[in-house]
């Protein structure tokens, strides 16, 4: 059956791994997915969901986009249930490992894209010879 290499670049974007399982990569699939939405939800939970704000850090969410569906589910779930700081110029600590750990798996996840972009390619090729 043939894979494009498009869809699993979409769907690997839209959740992490995703585009792996599209492709036939199961093992691989749940390794990525379950590593990068972990770490991505671990960043969220330990900021207090304050990690991911397009208004409030425009530039690390650049970084975070890249996890896709997680970092819109965060968005949309942090601009309903996180209640505003007080003290915005105060710096904590736990913010900053949450904004390391969401750009991080953003990042990480395009790495993942291209991979699942080449994996498919490389199949499409090989049934073609």
């Amino acid at each position: 059956m043939k894979r494009s290499p498009e869809i699993a670049c979409i769907l690997a974007w839209l959740v992490p791994g995703l585009g792996h399982l599209y492709i036939g990569k199961r093992l691989k699939a749940a390794v990525l997915g379950l590593t990068l939405i972990l770490a991505f939800s671990v960043g969220a939970l330990t900021s207090g969901r304050g990690a991911v704000s397009v208004k409030e850090h425009g530039y690390a969410f650049l970084a975070q986009v890249g996890a896709g569906g997680p970092a819109f589910a965060t968005l949309a779930l942090s601009s309903h249930l996180r209640e505003p700081k007080e003290d915005a110029r105060k710096v904590d600590p736990l913010v900053d490992i949450g904004f390391l750990y969401t750009m991080v798996v953003g990042l990480l996840n395009i790495v993942v894209i291209f991979d699942a972009f080449e994996t498919a390619l490389k199949e499409k090729k090989s049934r073609a010879d």
